[in-house]
């Protein structure tokens, strides 16, 4: 989801307003962690290969989390070193509680310009990070393309981020560097809850108006969530959404069809997972209705049951669907239950 260029934007900000000379830091302001918003089901630590065979549903939880995990951790990494970084710095104006760095003129002489606006204490902080063309005179004259806040009482974090892409793509000069990223659309909001003295944590990513262009496919996320949950004892839930033609997986034409994911675990990692693609009555072309996948694991994700829906399970090796429903730790309409 467009990684490359979130770090980009991030790092260019960076090199662009780190400039004078380094001061002690006069500020203080706390910053959003990659341990904030990272997603970790179960298995995201482990040996896959201990585990035995995984399903396909668990693996695809997995992996898609690790790709959000990634462009998400990098771009809040990023924003932290652009506000560590300014903490050291005199700020160049203030306009209430702000302290403004910029605009200043792109360092590799594009037609851009920057500015970051931070505020907050100890106990919390926001910033925003804007891009307009060369000259801008403030903020009024730029995009707000990245902003984000954080709030920490003892053990306890919250905040969250976002990232207006249709704002990034309106200065084409920040894809010189990633010609071959994705389009996008929309944009993106990330929020999070964490206890650092347990193990909770709450990541939720919302898409409105987000679709995904490769230049092969497209994705549409509008409206649909990425959603993780643990417990403070380690049990959780996982939950993914989103729009596309499955034509690549084989699973139907050039139509569009729904995805939806959800993974549900206990405090010792067994658990069940559902994936399902899913058509309306006037989209999709599915060439046996809806595609249900269930399956259900043991504490190191080793499959107990697995279950595809019949037609598509014939077009399986054989053997596909085996195991016991009895074996799931939980019930089907368990997965629905939102934490």
């Amino acid at each position: 989801m467009q990684r490359n260029a979130l770090v980009t934007l991030t790092l260019v900000a960076l090199g662009t307003l780190s400039v004078g000379c380094w001061l002690t830091p006069t500020y203080d302001t706390p910053v959003i962690e990659g341990d904030d918003v990272r997603m970790e089901p179960p298995g995201s630590d482990e040996d896959f290969r201990a585990a035995g065979e995984r399903g396909e549903a668990y693996v695809l939880a997995l992996e898609t989390s690790r790709d959000a995990n990634g462009w998400v951790s990098d771009t809040v990494e990023g924003m932290g070193e652009i506000v560590r970084t300014l903490n050291g710095y005199p700020e160049d104006s203030r306009d209430g509680d702000w302290r403004v760095y910029g605009p200043h003129e792109d360092e590799d002489n594009r037609e851009l310009s920057w500015l970051v606006r931070i505020s907050g204490d100890t106990g919390g902080s926001s910033v925003e990070i804007y891009v307009g063309k060369s000259g801008a005179q403030d903020a009024t004259d730029m995009d707000l393309v990245l902003w984000g806040d954080v709030a920490v009482a003892k053990s306890a974090r919250n905040g969250g981020f976002a990232i207006d892409f249709d704002a990034y793509s309106r200065h084409p000069e920040l894809r010189e560097h990633d010609r071959d990223a994705e389009v996008l659309t929309g944009t993106i909001y990330v929020d999070f809850a964490r206890d650092v003295d347990t193990r909770y944590k709450r990541v939720d990513i919302e898409f409105d108006g987000v679709t995904v262009d490769d230049g092969e496919a497209l994705v549409d996320f509008d409206g649909e969530t990425y959603a993780f949950y643990r417990g403070p004892r380690g049990e959780g839930t996982f939950h993914l959404g989103a729009r596309s033609s499955f034509e690549d997986e084989g699973w139907s034409g050039p139509e569009t069809e729904r995805m939806e994911l959800d993974v549900r675990w206990d405090s010792a990692h067994a658990g069940r997972a559902r994936g399902r693609i899913l058509q309306s009555r006037s989209e999709g072309d599915l060439p046996f209705g809806d595609v249900e996948l269930h399956e259900c694991f043991e504490a190191r994700g080793a499959l107990t049951w697995r279950f595809l829906t019949e037609a598509y399970a014939q077009h399986e090796v054989s053997g596909y669907n085996f195991g016991s429903e009895k074996s799931c730790v939980f019930e089907e309409a368990e997965l629905d239950v939102t934490e």
